[in-house]
């Protein structure tokens, strides 16, 4: 995440974990920087930093990017724009009223402190009140030997909102 400059999250195992415990932490984003604050929002509720409650990670702290480089809002006001980002165009709320950046990732924390990044919030399936997550289907469709590749999308549903689509090219 390059709004977070140098560094978001350390990577590295407690001492004195080993195999499994070991690897599970190796295999997460890693823990926040004492001097980086994290929370996890869900429906606009900060939510408790356990496996189970997951969220939108929001982030804040003095190497955490303070706004972009013309941006809608500095554009607003009057500066020229030489220079546009299509992303951040389409998220003028990328920061809090509070100051905290909306990373846009859909994730959790440990309660010792492990984040892990489970999918991009705005390729987060809504289905039926459940959140499924495109990256967790699309491995398992990748699985098969006959898929070269797959991209898991949310496709309208009357009943349930959106319901996932694998779109796929076969060996």
């Amino acid at each position: 995440m390059t709004e977070t400059l140098s560094i978001g999250t350390v990577a590295r195992p407690p001492s004195g974990a080993s195999g499994e415990a070991r690897q599970n932490y190796r295999v997460s984003q890693g823990r926040f920087p004492a001097s980086l604050e994290y929370r996890v929002v869900n429906d606009g509720e900060v939510v408790a930093s356990t496996d189970r409650n997951q969220g939108e990670i929001q982030v804040r702290g003095n190497w955490v990017t303070a706004n972009y480089y013309h941006s809608p809002a500095e554009e607003a006001a009057g500066a020229a724009s030489t220079f546009r980002n299509k992303e951040v165009d389409d998220a003028p709320d990328q920061f809090t009223a509070d100051g905290w950046l909306r990373t846009g990732d859909v994730g959790s924390v440990t309660s010792d402190g492990f984040l892990t990044i489970h999918d991009r919030a705005r390729d987060v399936i809504r289905s039926g009140g459940e959140w499924i997550y495109s990256t967790l289907l699309e491995n398992e469709v990748m699985a098969a030997a006959v898929v070269v590749e797959c991209a898991v999308i949310g496709y309208p549903d009357k009943k349930w909102g959106e319901r996932p689509l694998a779109v796929t090219v076969l060996a």
